[in-house]
């Protein structure tokens, strides 16, 4: 049974969660037949569980075994002192997994618990300030999402510090910092303190780099970051900086597009906003080829997914205006017509009634030759 387990692990680890999964429904049976119901062991193997049906894309399946650990953990707490940290773990792991089905509000007294108990831990055993700053980090994301953005940074500013006081003597912790900075940047923003938001951004990035340069995997996020920082200093008037971050952004996205497909949407956002730097900085010409670009790779993304509609719509009616400007009428007029049928079939998929003002709009620019379509049902 223990070498089911520790194989599991190391499957996980070595980035084979299928494995991992088949390998702990194992250990799973033989615990239910040879183990008492009230088992420190027996709960781990249901962290584990809920861990890697998570990692193979099963987050509702995730929730039972995880809620079974922390049923388990919090009977055995008073009695085996070990207990305590695995129910950090595992209530932990349970608000995750609630977040991640957008069940915020359910996923926060589990990670606010999460935090209190990880707290208490670290007071006497620095080992856990680690857990006790991912919980952190997710319970600010949790706050975000319900709208409680000032406890929100008040959780991601405290993650940061305590992942810079790890990150001085274990490495490992960069990652973690990076993205504690990356969502600090987010939240400053969103908060109207758009200059407080450059410098854990401008610092996420930084780490996201270094990172990159012996492991690919975090070029995703240090390409997000530049996408922030970007966005933050165009926010800011900041036009001509905005432009360097925004063309890396869109070279990195492009990069990680040529060998896995999911990364095109992706794409298309960056060079999507590449247009918009351009446009701020008056270089309309040069906004032309990256809106072209994005509104080709919406069309063929919104091909088998109703989801593009709306985004393919708000390019190619971009892509229009930008031609008008351009006083090229003739490459815009058929823009312009995508725009109302792709937005018009959007919409008739999502909304019971197409909008007075949007069918207002369609007669100015159609006049009475376009018989604008809409659903009443």
């Amino acid at each position: 049974m223990q070498g089911w387990a520790d194989g599991a692990v190391a499957a996980y680890t070595q980035g084979d969660p299928v494995a991992a999964l088949r390998l702990q429904r194992q250990v799973l049976a033989w615990l239910q037949a040879n183990r008492p119901a009230l088992d420190v062991f027996r709960a781990r193997a249901f962290i584990n569980l809920g861990t890697f049906l998570s990692a193979v894309g099963q987050q509702q399946e995730a929730l039972a075994p995880t809620e079974e650990a922390v049923r388990i953990l919090r009977q055995l707490e008073g009695s085996q002192p070990e207990a305590r940290r695995f129910l950090a773990i595992a209530l932990n792991n349970l608000g995750k997994f609630l977040g991640e089905r957008s069940r915020h509000q359910e996923a926060l007294a589990p990670t606010e618990e999460a935090v209190k108990v990880f707290r208490l831990l670290a007071e006497t055993n620095p080992a856990f300030l680690g857990g006790q700053a991912i919980a952190l980090r997710n319970l600010g994301i949790w706050y975000r999402e319900l709208g409680r953005r000032q406890e929100a940074l008040a959780s991601t500013e405290e993650a940061v510090k305590v992942f810079r006081q790890l990150t001085q003597t274990i490495p490992a912790y960069l990652g973690e910092l990076a993205a504690s900075l990356n969502n600090l940047g987010i939240w400053y923003s969103e908060l109207g303190r758009r200059q407080e938001a450059l410098a854990p951004t401008k610092e996420a990035a930084k780490i996201y780099r270094d990172l990159a340069k012996t492991n690919p995997t975090y070029l995703n996020d240090l390409a997000m970051a530049q996408n922030n920082l970007g966005k933050f200093l165009g926010e800011l008037g900041r036009r001509q900086e905005a432009l360097a971050p925004t063309e890396e952004t869109v070279k990195t996205f492009r990069l990680l597009a040529q060998t896995n497909p999911a990364f095109l949407g992706k794409l298309a956002i960056a060079l999507n906003n590449l247009g918009i730097r351009y446009t701020d900085l008056g270089r309309r010409q040069e906004e032309l080829a990256p809106t072209e670009e994005a509104l080709k790779i919406r069309r063929e993304l919104a091909k088998s997914n109703l989801a593009y509609q709306e985004n393919l719509a708000i390019t190619s009616n971009n892509l229009a205006i930008l031609q008008l400007q351009l006083a090229n009428p003739n490459a815009a007029l058929p823009l312009l017509r995508e725009t109302v049928s792709t937005d018009v079939t959007y919409l008739q998929g999502q909304l019971p009634l197409l909008p007075e003002s949007r069918r207002l709009e369609l007669v100015a620019v159609f006049g009475d030759r376009w018989q604008i379509p809409f659903s009443q049902a």
